[in-house]
């Protein structure tokens, strides 16, 4: 929003084209924050995939990439989906319970350790 200078009336600002940060520019930023903080590359590479997994979420289903355009309908839709549709690639099947421990080692989701029953 944006005040005139001869009213108090506030103007909306023209959205059209979102401009800002992008995720991917964000994520570039979070990796120098990452190694800044010392975290340990297994850290970093985790974190950096999920975020590079959001990216492409977003890309693909058209969503916006600006992180001011982002709300939190984009991030539930992410949460929501399937683990198929976040992955890069082609997946065969993966089949995980509440509570199994899994990685993502860059290319491809593999199950750690099965949860206890």
């Amino acid at each position: 929003m944006v005040r005139t200078s001869r009213t108090a009336r506030i103007v909306a600002e023209d959205r059209s084209v979102a401009t800002g940060l992008t995720v991917d520019g964000a994520i570039s930023s979070y990796h120098l924050s990452l190694r800044a903080g010392n975290k340990s590359p297994a850290t970093i590479k985790t974190y950096l995939a999920a975020l590079a997994s959001f990216s492409r979420f977003l890309a693909e289903r058209g969503m916006p990439r600006v992180l001011r355009s982002i709300r939190r309908e984009h991030v539930e839709a992410f949460e929501q989906a399937p683990l198929y549709a976040k992955v890069g690639g082609y997946v065969d099947r993966i089949t995980v319970d509440i509570g199994d421990l899994v990685k993502f080692d860059g290319q491809k989701w593999s199950i750690v350790r099965k949860a206890r029953r």
